[in-house]
């Protein structure tokens, strides 16, 4: 025997360090913060033992650092896409202390509904709900469960991300609405990283149920996803990337495509959209009706393209709306669409080009760049500036660049506005409201040489319409007075160049430029209806430059008018090359 018997100073006498093994053993408990101890002893510490974290300074349990992160697998979830791991998820909702992280490492969790609820999994008020990443972990709702993947009511501070919810939906009932996630009177709720696909229903719903006393105020979105969502329920389709109608949302660097419905559907106030992209939905950006006024949505940086409908469309009883930096292209309808009463609405910096795809085989629908129409209401106050609005394709589908139509009121077009080549109208105005602009900077207007309504053309030579308005003749009552002022620039070679003002059908020559590469032209006039159906010229003066200055007058004439007034006026160029490069129109009730 090699043991070496310690001295009478241990614990119970029998110690011995054993030389064949190196080690100590037949050691007593311990007494003092030195005294070796046994694994039998280090097996029996509590988890109250304190810790202190390599480089942190405050030494806590260990416990108590668990209990900041519940992992669910420490709750029996696997995440192997088979096993149902709805319980063992839900009950690590269930323990986890307010401000702390419920974690799901990568992996597919499959989730089901669990009796009388109308959901998979319930959040509660003030965790964070994380995955490893929206690419590694997901959570798919199981076949034939027709139920919503995630919910949450009356919740407050609700932190969502880095995961992806897939509702199956290829696997589910047809004729249910369920949404992916669905935040009900939910304030503060931060959704980041996170991606929503094949939902039966809506992909992110924040609701305020439509309950006047209640709110879901202060939900954001950090580059989140939505693809894929809707399905025919109920009769009708159903299916948004995001809609939320609660107030002050936010959206930065989302993402919403292939959606049965719009992409981002909003009805509520103080929304701002930065740097977000709709593409392949139904509608890109949608605006509903609002319960209130002086609404505020903002889209700044946002890109809606390849949209079957509208690529940003606003309903009724919005105001204050800003559209700035944003691209629309190639959606079937109009890039940007006004429907109803919307007020105050300003669109800059934006280029809309090839829209219109789907008013050519259907006349019922809309193509426009930009167009304010009147199903039950109308824009009142829009500034249209620093636009590109064109067509370039060989068969162009965008009809009009802009479209002022019906009731339309205080609508200007100022700054930097380039509106190129349209297959119908580049400008069609048919208000009767007062206070229709165009200023000094609308420029680059071009139009084939078929366009009868139209600002001049390139590629060929002949007359063609400048711009045109309708005053609509059941619009008017006996006395009303419009102030028109018209004016622009020609420019290109020395051949004739010559602008005739039309009103109700007589033509009033009002420039002519017979050499020069210039003509700069302006013209007023003044019209006064007698009735509904009649109006009387009370006079026009013009105004051309290039070549010299001269003053033209041109005599009151009375005018009959069978229903509308249409108003416009048309340009003779002398070379294919000669283009529009400035154009104004104000048509204002005096």
């Amino acid at each position: 025997d090699r043991s070496l018997n310690l001295p009478d100073g241990d614990v119970d006498g029998s110690g011995a360090y054993d030389s064949n093994s190196n080690r100590i053993k037949n050691l007593g408990a311990a007494t003092l913060g030195t005294d070796a101890v046994t694994k039998a002893y280090a097996d029996a510490l509590p988890f109250s033992a304190l810790v202190t974290a390599t480089g942190t300074l405050t030494a806590r349990s260990v416990q108590d650092r668990f209990a900041e992160v519940f992992s669910v697998k420490d709750f029996g979830a696997v995440g192997n896409g088979t096993t149902d791991d709805t319980s063992a998820i839900q009950a690590a909702i269930d323990a986890v202390s307010s401000g702390g992280t419920v974690f799901l490492p990568s992996g597919t969790y499959l989730v089901s509904q669990p009796s009388a609820v109308d959901y998979c999994l319930l959040l509660k008020a003030n965790i964070r709900f994380v995955g490893e990443g929206m690419r590694s972990t997901t959570i798919k709702v199981a076949n034939s469960q027709n139920c919503n993947g995630i919910n949450a009511e009356s919740s407050d501070g609700i932190y969502v991300g880095h995961l992806t919810v897939d509702g199956n939906k290829a696997n589910q009932a047809a004729g249910t609405f369920n949404p992916a996630l669905y935040f009900l009177y939910c304030d503060d709720a931060d959704f980041e990283y996170v991606q929503v696909i094949n939902a039966n229903g809506h992909g992110f719903f924040s609701s305020t149920g439509g309950s006047a006393s209640s709110t879901s105020v202060g939900t954001r979105f950090n580059h989140c996803i939505a693809k894929d969502n809707g399905a025919a329920a109920g009769g009708t389709t159903q299916g948004t990337g995001f809609a939320t109608n609660g107030d002050r949302v936010q959206f930065d660097s989302c993402v919403s495509s292939g959606n049965l419905l719009a992409g981002f559907k909003q009805t509520g106030g103080h929304v701002s959209h930065r740097g977000s992209q709709a593409y392949s939905n139904d509608v890109g950006f949608a605006v509903g009706s609002l319960a209130d006024s002086g609404v505020l949505h903002s889209y700044i940086g946002c890109d809606a393209s390849f949209n079957t409908g509208d690529g940003f469309r606003f309903g009724s009883q919005v105001d204050q709306i800003i559209v700035s930096g944003c691209y629309a292209y190639e959606n079937g309808w109009t890039g940007i669409t006004s429907l109803n009463t919307t007020e105050d609405l300003v669109i800059s910096n934006c280029i809309l080009q090839r829209n219109g795809a789907s008013f050519v085989a259907d006349a019922t629908t809309r193509g426009a760049g930009i167009a304010l129409l009147d199903t039950s209401g109308a824009a009142n106050g829009v500034i249209i500036s620093g636009i590109v609005c064109s067509d370039n394709q060989g068969t162009r589908t965008q009809t009009y660049g802009i479209e002022i139509d019906d009731d339309a009121a205080n609508v200007t077009i100022a700054g930097d506005v380039r509106i190129g080549t349209h297959l119908t109208k580049a400008i069609s105005i048919t208000t009767t409201q007062p206070n229709i602009k165009i200023l000094p900077g609308v420029s680059g207007i071009t139009a084939e040489a078929s366009d009868t309504t139209l600002t001049s053309h390139t590629g060929s030579t002949g007359a063609t319409a400048l711009i045109s308005h309708t005053i609509l003749g059941g619009e008017v009552v006996r006395n009303d007075r419009f102030r028109l002022v018209v004016g622009g620039s020609v420019s290109g070679t020395n051949g004739t160049k010559s602008i005739t003002l039309v009103i109700g059908g007589v033509s009033y020559p009002i420039s002519t430029q017979a050499s020069g590469d210039q003509l700069d032209w302006h013209a007023e006039a003044d019209i006064l209806f007698l009735n509904s159906y009649s109006s009387q010229r009370i006079a026009v003066s013009s105004h051309e430059g290039g070549g010299g200055d001269s003053y033209v007058a041109v005599g009151g004439q009375a005018i009959n008018f069978a229903s509308d007034v249409v108003i416009y006026c048309t340009g003779t160029l002398g070379h294919a090359s000669d283009t529009i490069t400035q154009l104004f129109f104000s048509m204002t009730r005096v």
